[in-house]
C-alpha cells in the first residue's frame, strides 16, 4: 500500500521535479496522516472483485506492486486518451498490469474520474464495483461526494486537498469513504 501510495509523488501536473527515492523513504516509514486501512482491510475481506483507478503513468509500476497483493481479481481503469500525463493503456500494458488485471478505460480523456464525463460501460462497471481503490488527487477531487464503497490513496500535494483532507500537504493518505464501511455491494 504504502509503495502504490510513494509512487503518487510522480505527477508532473503538480511538480516538474520531485525526489522519488526520498519519497519512497519517507513514506515507507511515516504514519498515514488518515489511516482508513482498517476500513479498506475490512472491505478486502468482503469484496469479491476490485475496480481499481489508476492516476500517473508513471505510477502504474507502483500500482502492479499492490494489486500483485490483493486477494480478489482486479480490473484496472486508465484514461481513454492521453490528458496531462495520466495514465492511458499504453502505460498499463508497458507495465504489465494486463498480467495481473483486466484493462479498461473510463472512456473518457478528463483528469480524474468525472462520472458524467464517463462512458455509460465504465459507469456501469463502478455502480457494480463491490470495492474501489481511488489513485491521486483528481481522483480524489472528482469523486470524494460520490456514495460509492472508495477508498482513496494519495499524497495530499496541494494546500487545497490537503486542507479538504484536513491533514498537512505532503500528508499520505488512505482515505475509506464512509459508503466503504457500509454493506458491501456485490458483483
Amino acid at each position: 500500500m504504502h509503495i502504490a501510495i510513494a509512487g503518487n509523488i510522480i505527477d508532473y501536473g503538480v511538480a516538474e521535479s520531485f525526489d522519488l527515492g526520498a519519497t519512497l523513504e519517507r513514506v515507507l516509514i511515516e504514519t498515514l496522516a488518515l489511516d482508513g486501512l482498517p476500513a479498506l482491510r475490512l472491505a478486502l475481506t468482503r469484496a469479491d472483485s476490485i475496480l481499481y483507478l489508476a492516476d500517473n503513468a508513471g505510477e502504474t509500476v507502483f500500482d502492479r506492486v499492490l494489486i500483485e497483493t490483493l486477494p480478489v481479481p482486479v480490473t484496472y481503469a486508465v484514461k481513454a486518451g492521453a490528458v496531462l500525463n495520466d495514465a492511458t493503456r499504453a502505460e498499463a500494458l508497458a507495465a504489465g498490469l494486463d498480467q495481473v488485471a483486466e484493462l479498461v478505460d473510463t472512456g473518457c480523456d478528463a483528469m480524474g474520474a468525472p462520472l458524467a464525463l464517463c462512458s455509460e460501460a465504465f459507469r456501469h462497471r463502478f455502480e457494480a464495483a463491490p470495492l474501489i481503490i481511488a489513485k491521486g488527487q483528481a481522483n480524489y477531487e472528482t469523486l470524494s461526494g460520490v456514495s460509492a464503497p472508495i477508498c482513496f490513496l494519495l499524497q495530499a500535494k496541494c494546500g487545497v486537498v490537503a486542507d479538504d483532507l484536513g491533514v498537512a500537504t505532503g500528508g499520505v493518505v488512505v482515505k475509506a469513504s464512509a459508503a466503504l464501511s457500509g454493506t458491501p455491494r456485490s458483483t
